[in-house]
């Protein structure tokens, strides 16, 4: 019994220690977890009811003086991975890690699966899970902005369907 009391001051948080606010999409996804790869390099899973599974992964590219309680927010270029890759194609096949060492912006490399086309699929009029788009536009832009610094300032680049 005492076991289970430690266990929910745990989870529910101990009585007047604040607990840092996770930051929520208005569609409810979350970051579940994050890990850093390297210095420069943040990895998040994030829950998003829009999306196929439980969770994705995105990768971020952290620009010089980075960090979550940073007082300034940074610009954000997103790259869209083609169909047979995955999120960490542009970061692992590409130049772009060095090409972005330096510069003053967040990149953003966000999962999807490998028929998305990054759209919210039409189900035949039904609508509904999966989508992708709103989980790039809303869910992911949404949790960057709220607690990971990024700017309103966007652009997006991508290969094959990205």
């Amino acid at each position: 019994m005492r076991l289970l009391g430690v266990i929910l001051l745990l989870v529910l948080g101990l009585p007047g220690v604040a607990r840092a606010a996770v930051p929520t999409a208005d569609t409810g996804a979350f970051v579940v977890s994050s890990q850093r790869v390297d210095s420069r390099t943040l990895d998040l899973s994030v829950s998003s009811p829009n999306v196929e599974g439980t969770r994705r992964s995105v990768r971020l590219l952290l620009p010089p003086g980075w960090s979550q309680t940073a007082t300034r927010t940074w610009p954000v270029l997103y790259f869209l991975h083609g169909g047979a890759d995955d999120y960490r194609s542009w970061s692992d096949k590409t130049d772009l890690k060095a090409w972005s060492a330096g510069k003053d912006v967040i990149i953003v490399l966000p999962d999807t699966s490998w028929c998305s086309a990054y759209s919210d699929w039409w189900n035949y009029g039904n609508g509904g899970s999966p989508k992708w788009e709103t989980f790039v536009t809303i869910d992911v832009r949404q949790i960057l902005e709220r607690g990971y610094r990024a700017s309103g300032v966007r652009a997006v680049a991508g290969n094959s369907m990205g």
